[in-house]
């Protein structure tokens, strides 16, 4: 992915240097966005606050809306 190379330094600097709290619900069956990148950014991002649902894939929004929820819910409200 063309798009994922030319803004990789800007767009992992960005996350790295944030002051403001980020939590990654992440569903780590995705073949593209899955187990290895959520293994990837817990390694580069100082911190890290992350959700792994298994057996959900590319849209954790439509395959679990409930899990993301109180993920999210549990977050916003820490």
């Amino acid at each position: 992915m063309q798009e994922r190379q030319d803004n990789r330094t800007r767009w992992v600097e960005a996350i790295q240097q944030t002051n403001i709290p980020v939590r990654l619900i992440n569903g780590v069956s995705d073949p593209i966005s899955g187990q290895d990148m959520a293994d990837r950014y817990q390694v580069i991002i100082p911190n890290p606050d992350v959700v792994e649902l298994k057996n959900i894939g590319r849209f954790p929004l439509v395959e679990a809306p409930e899990a993301v929820l109180k993920y999210y819910l549990e977050f916003v409200r820490g």
